[in-house]
């Protein structure tokens, strides 16, 4: 369960709060009519924390598959 919320928070903040975007990536801004209007918030420094969090648990939950 707790791996479950991990993979599920990274989702949810890089949809709204997108970096390093490759074309092929769905975001927020994808789903906004008049997207010209439509800026990317700048994510607050708890949410990227969590993400940094995030992406290290992952990569712990990850290794061990590759043994």
């Amino acid at each position: 369960m707790i791996g479950s919320l991990v993979i599920h928070s990274r989702t949810l903040i890089f949809f709204f709060y997108p970096s390093n975007l490759q074309d092929t990536d769905v975001i927020a801004r994808d789903f906004i009519d008049g997207v010209s209007a439509w800026s990317t918030p700048k994510i607050t420094d708890e949410l990227d924390r969590a993400m940094t969090m995030a992406n290290k648990e992952v990569g712990h939950l990850i290794a061990p598959l590759g043994k």
